[in-house]
């Protein structure tokens, strides 16, 4: 057994300030059940007196973590689901009632399974909370490598006036750097790839085309380092990515944290 997320049917005009900021009027819209079977569930919830012959269902993302896949399931029928709509990473328009459902990651370096869990309201809270607080690392002379928290209008980085953006694998990273004397080897190799001698770097992740943005973690940040420092030839990076996704089109994942990480090592491995 395990328990899938249900959220009713709402409007934009229920909401005055931001979804983060009216978490509980959010919350209030949630219903937590538990199910045996993700297609019989599922089948119970959108299709409860039996009315339809076919479901027609879709599927979309809402999260990913290193650990985890959330996905929003929705039908074609109902009136507006507001908050559906803009906690997907496509911001896709929804209606009717959803249900969010947490799959946790298994990853045995030779396939990728999936498996439902339970999700809690504490997951929802951090999905809501993706929406609007993100985290990125703090590299300078004092500190190898800190996790720090930015909102949407990257407040914490505006007096850093020197930008480089660089997308991978569908991941627009940024560069926030100040140049001075580098003091540790994460230092220079940045300043390898931007050939500067730099100081202080914020890494962080551009806000995506879907006005979604990825919270990086550390894994992800010295693989990155590690990729633009050996490949520091922004167009050698894109022939790899492009070969890359030749090869793996049929199996390639969704989570972008699993898909870089492949990524990262098909490129180490050669």
């Amino acid at each position: 057994m395990f328990e899938v997320c249900i959220i009713s049917e709402n409007t934009f005009s229920q909401f005055e300030k931001s979804l983060w900021l009216e978490k509980e009027n959010v919350l209030n819209l949630l219903t937590f059940k538990k199910i045996s079977d993700l297609n019989t569930g599922l089948g119970d919830i959108f299709n409860p007196e039996f009315k339809l012959e076919k479901l027609n269902l879709n599927t979309v993302d809402v999260l990913y973590t290193r650990t985890h896949t959330y996905q929003l399931i929705y039908g074609y029928e109902g009136n507006e689901n507001y908050v559906s709509s803009v906690l997907n990473y496509k911001r896709n328009k929804i209606s009717g009632l959803t249900v969010i459902v947490k799959f946790k990651i298994f990853n045995n370096d030779k396939e990728i399974k999936y498996q439902e869990e339970s999700i809690s309201n504490d997951d929802f809270i951090n999905i809501l909370r993706d929406m609007y607080y993100h985290k990125g690392f703090h590299i300078s002379s004092n500190i190898l490598l800190n996790e720090i928290e930015y909102d949407n209008k990257e407040s914490i980085l505006l007096d850093f006036k020197d930008i480089n953006q660089i997308t991978i694998m569908g991941i627009p990273f940024k560069i926030w750097y100040k140049e001075g004397n580098p003091t540790n080897p994460l230092l220079k190799c940045v300043g390898y790839y931007l050939d500067k001698k730099i100081s202080d770097v914020y890494i962080t992740c551009a806000v995506y085309l879907q006005k979604k943005c990825l919270s990086l973690d550390d894994i992800m940040v010295k693989q990155f380092i590690d990729l633009i420092s050996l490949y520091p030839d922004e167009n050698e990076i894109k022939d790899l990515e492009k070969n890359y996704s030749i090869k793996n089109k049929d199996v390639r994942s969704d989570n972008i944290f699993i898909l870089f990480e492949e990524f990262y090592w098909s490129v180490k491995n050669n």
